[in-house]
């Protein structure tokens, strides 16, 4: 996992975030249904049952993390800000989801 620290000590998890928004961003449609919605009616996107899945038996906080980071086009800062998680915290959440999702593929 390549992190780069930003000015404000926050970590950008570019490896591991890019390589999730690549695998959902990549589903058409996905995004405008997560827009039109704003609940888990975009998981129903996905082709791969087993991806399908593990997306729907995620926790509540990985969730939001997917969609705030690649839906809402947020940073990694404002969930940090808005769920008053640790740096710590969200590299955990976000290494775990990885390691799911990846599996999955």
């Amino acid at each position: 996992m390549n992190a780069e620290r930003r000015y404000d000590g926050m970590n950008i998890f570019d490896d591991q975030i890019a390589e999730l928004a690549d695998l959902l961003i990549g589903v058409e449609g996905i995004k405008s249904t997560y827009k039109a919605r704003r609940d888990k009616a975009w998981v129903r996107k996905i082709g791969n049952e087993d991806l399908r899945d593990a997306l729907l038996r995620m926790p509540d906080i990985q969730i939001y993390i997917i969609v705030t980071l690649i839906f809402e086009d947020k940073s990694i800062l404002d969930i940090r800000n808005e769920k008053n998680m640790s740096p710590s915290g969200i590299r955990r959440e976000i290494r775990s989801m990885h390691d799911t999702l990846i599996r999955k593929m």
